[in-house]
């Protein structure tokens, strides 16, 4: 993510993996970011090897489709995405083409400001080549270690290391917590459908499931509230080397 912009063009040479994914691509004029896949204002340009298309959306903390058109869009294979932005106007780009694949005037409050970032959407994707007006843009690409459908948790003054490795109990990765030291918790947390919570209500009887393995002896689950400040429901689970299924309620 940049600091925020107006007016200007902003590409990417992009590639998706394969065609097993959604898509890929930018994000241009973002404010206002939240917790959640769509929680921000913005403007979305991606591609999809799976579909052979380009989509440009809105995100009014929320996604609506604008456009979207047919390209030859390969897996496996580097793709120049570029938009150019005049106000309300949005023109894409495709590789070195001289004519927008879109031409797309918002007339719906329209974004006309903010930051640009790069997005992946359920797609296994990379990208080089980030430029804004030509120049190349200052985007911090490191990850978090942290799986897309959880978010860190840390207590006191833990130290703690997370990282996503294979020998998966099934797909292909899993997620790895490591305590390296100091007093407090590191975990993961996960927060619902798109991180708006899980309902719940007084006195009604939940269960779940969960796969664990590792050195550690013990594990403990936990129903909280969003601030981690108050817990409802806890249960402590026994940990092996082998991957083992560990019901809780």
């Amino acid at each position: 993510e940049t600091e925020s912009l107006g007016d200007g063009t902003v590409e990417a040479e992009v590639v998706v993996s394969n065609d097993l994914g959604e898509n890929a691509g930018l994000l241009v004029r973002v404010s206002r970011a939240g917790v959640g896949a769509d929680d921000f204002d913005g403007y979305e340009i991606s591609i999809s090897g799976k579909r052979r298309q380009i989509i440009l959306g809105k995100h009014p903390h929320d996604f609506r489709s604008l456009r979207t058109v047919s390209a030859p869009i390969v897996p496996g294979h580097w793709h120049r995405l570029r938009v150019a932005m005049d106000g309300a106007r949005l023109r894409v780009y495709l590789d070195d083409e001289t004519t927008p694949r879109i031409d797309f005037t918002d007339r719906d409050a329209p974004f006309t400001s903010g930051t640009f970032a790069l997005r992946a959407w359920q797609a296994d994707a990379s990208f080089r080549n980030v430029r804004f007006n030509g120049q190349a843009a200052p985007l911090s690409l490191a990850g978090t270690g942290v799986s897309r459908m959880w978010d860190r948790v840390l207590t006191g003054t833990a130290k703690p290391a997370y990282s996503l490795e294979e020998r998966a109990f099934n797909g292909v990765l899993c997620q790895k917590l490591q305590h390296l030291g100091g007093e407090g918790a590191v975990g993961v947390a996960n927060r619902g459908l798109n991180r708006w919570g899980i309902a719940v209500r007084k006195g009604h009887a939940m269960e779940g499931r969960i796969y664990l393995r590792g050195d550690a002896q013990t594990a403990t689950v936990s129903l909280q509230s969003t601030d981690g400040r108050r817990t409802y429901a806890s249960q402590r689970l026994r940990v092996g080397q082998a991957w083992t299924k560990h019901p809780f309620a």
